[in-house]
């Protein structure tokens, strides 16, 4: 249940950017989310705001995971 809760979370955080897109591969670790969108890796809170874009090179991200302690994705 808490899952699914973290899952409803992103897709309203996704819903509330000014950019609508593809956001797909949500990996959650306490606060922050990361996925993935137009095929680089994102992170954001689960409150809501802008995401940061983790990644820009011409290769192609994709299901983002987060170390046991949080420290990297």
């Amino acid at each position: 249940m808490p899952r699914l809760l973290l899952i409803l979370a992103f897709v309203t955080v996704c819903l509330a950017q000014q950019n609508h897109g593809y956001y797909r591969f949500p990996a959650i670790h306490r606060n922050t989310i990361a996925f993935t969108s137009e095929g680089d890796l994102w992170e954001t809170g689960i409150d809501g705001g802008l995401a940061r874009r983790l990644t820009t090179h011409p290769g192609e991200e994709s299901r983002p995971a987060f170390s046991p302690d949080g420290k990297t994705i």
